[in-house]
Order: C-alpha cells, then structure tokens, then sequence
C-alpha cells in the first residue's frame, strides 16, 4: 500500500495515468494505490489545469487557475459550461431535485436512491413483522436497480478516458469491461460494486423463497449477500479515496463526501447484516442456540438481521441521493460540485 504522493516534476507515465494536454507540466499529483485522484498541471502560459478522477468520471471539465491567481477563485475550463456570477450562499445551497436526463451520472443517482428507498421499506417492513414475506421482494427490486446503476456507472467510467481535453470536446471511452485495471481506481471500483450488485441480485431472489432450507439459505442467501456486501465495502472504500484524496478526510460541505461516507456506512451495514444473518438461519444455528437460549437467537439476532439492515439502507440513501444535486450541479455549472476550492 501506497500513502498518497504529491511530487512536483514530470515522471514517467504509469498505465491508467491522465493525459494532460500538448505542452503542459505536472506540477503536482495525489495518488493512492497507483492511481492519480488528483493532479495540477501548468500551461506554457503560466495557467494552471486542476483535475480531479472523480470530477473527470462525473463528466465536469476540469478548472483553470490564471498565471498569478494565486489561491483566486477558480474558472472551468475553456468549453465547459460557464456559471455565471454566483453568490456564496447559492453556490451552498445545492438544487434539491431535478431531472437531467441525458446525463449518466444523473441515472446512476437516481437508480441508487430509488434501490436504497426500496431496501428502507423492506428492512422497515422487516423489523415491525420479521415473519412477513412482502420485504423479500422490495430487496430484490431494491437490488435489480442497484445493478442497473452500477451498469450506468461501468458505463460511465467506461466513458472517462484517460485524454483530458482542456479546451472541452469528446473523450475517446475504453471499451474492455470487467477487468480490474491497474492505474484506475474509479474503473476498480467500479466493477466490484457491479459483480456486488449481480451478488445481491442472486441473494435476494433466493430470499423469496420461504422453503428453504438451513443449508440452503446459507449457500444461496446468506453466502452471495456476505461476497457483495464485502464488494461493496471494497468499492466503497475506493471511492472514499478517490473522493478525498486522502484514505480519511473529515468534509462535511462537500456533496463527494456524503455520498462516499454514507455509501461506506450502508455498505458495513449490509455485510454486518449478511453475517448475523448467516448466524441465525444457517448450519450455526444450533451454536448460536447453545449460547443465548432457545429463544435467543430469535430475540437477539433476528432483530439484528432487519435490524441492522434497515440502518445500513438509511446510510447508503444518504450516500446516494445526494448524487442527484452533484449531477444537476454538474450539469448546469461544469465545476466542482461544492462550488468551493479544494
């Protein structure tokens, strides 16, 4: 493991590393495991060309800080969309709703919340009657639209190519999919969250069914929802990194860090459940009984399966919805989604 870097010079390039435009210096990168989040670059005329791997994933053309701008405020660069002059409290006060609709990002953010909304209702549904069958099937919607917004997202890291355009136009995407890719830690990401959500989609059908057994509910529930749990933990965690820049920033102003922290926090949250859940129904069952009593296990861990459950899905709909401003803003401004400097 690697401890983020910030070297001055022009190194040699690593696979997965930004392209920076014709005649542009490296003044200084972030990287965390290989992989660049962060870099600056300087113009032959003295400007400076600030990126960022989650802004360039999320489609805003990266910022132009004039030759003697000092710590000034910053400028999107040429061909990106202009805000026009804005007041410090309405860069604060993100849009709460709207739709964009040619924007992937803006259906990534829309299919994660939605997904997150059927999980709380199901794991809601789940601890006021732990014996009703009807949160079965909102899990399994609730996972079906995870995958499809982890298959907006492949796609749209898919489409981030590695060429940054200072002066805007279309980037070159890469087409090979579900290859973990050294240098990328947006494209890692990525795939792991999606071969999580096809997880979950597997768990969550089986968990329909109300006539399995002890055996099989752990093989075809409790194991697959373990594995994508820990996926999502995995992603998560990248993208905390990629976000910040750092392996921990405490940045509660900025829309990156909710969405990361509060996807984190769901994720821990869902494999906790997954894991009291294999204690409770599967082959351990009988262990399980041994040390709380014969109703043990009913009072103590089936509460923590929903239980547990339902607290996770509240923190990955935190971390989700407030995507749904960052696309909006992104799209109407082109610059970071906070409004602030870094």
């Amino acid at each position: 493991m690697t401890a983020p870097s910030m070297s001055p010079g022009t190194p040699e390039r690593r696979p997965g590393d930004p392209i920076p435009p014709p005649d542009y210096e490296l003044v200084r990168e972030r990287r965390i495991f290989g992989s660049v989040v962060r870099a600056e670059w300087r113009g032959p005329r003295g400007d400076v060309l600030e990126w960022t791997s989650r802004g360039h994933r999320k489609g805003r053309a990266p910022v132009v800080r004039p030759a003697g701008a000092g710590s000034s405020p910053r400028r999107p660069a040429a061909g990106a969309a202009e805000a026009g002059p804005a007041s410090p409290a309405a860069r604060r006060r993100p849009p709460v709703f709207g739709f964009a609709i040619h924007d992937l990002t803006w259906w990534v953010a829309v299919a994660f919340t939605v997904g997150s909304v059927f999980f709380v209702v199901g794991a809601a549904g789940a601890v006021g009657d732990p014996a009703s069958w009807w949160p079965n099937p909102m899990y399994f919607v609730g996972s079906v639209l995870f995958t499809i917004g982890a298959s907006i997202q492949m796609a749209e890291t898919a489409r981030a190519g590695r060429v940054i355009m200072a002066g805007g136009g279309a980037q070159q995407p890469e087409r090979r999919f579900l290859i973990l890719r050294r240098g990328r830690l947006d494209w890692n990401a990525s795939v792991i969250q999606l071969i999580g959500t096809v997880l979950f989609n597997i768990n969550c059908f089986w968990g329909m069914s109300m006539s399995l057994s002890h055996g099989q509910e752990d093989v075809r529930v409790w194991v697959p929802s373990t594995v994508a749990s820990v996926c999502f933990v995995a992603a998560s965690w990248l993208s905390v990194f990629e976000a910040n820049g750092a392996w921990w920033a405490w940045r509660p102003r900025r829309l990156e860090w909710w969405i990361t922290v509060g996807s984190l926090l769901g994720s821990w949250g869902f494999l906790l459940s997954s894991l009291a859940g294999f204690f409770l129904g599967g082959q351990l069952e009988s262990l399980v009984t041994g040390v709380l009593g014969p109703h043990g296990e009913t009072l103590w861990l089936e509460y923590a399966v929903d239980g547990v459950l339902l607290a996770g899905a509240i923190a990955f709909l935190i971390g989700s919805y407030p995507m749904i401003p960052e696309a909006l803003m992104a799209d109407r401004r082109g610059p970071s989604p906070s409004g602030q400097a870094e």
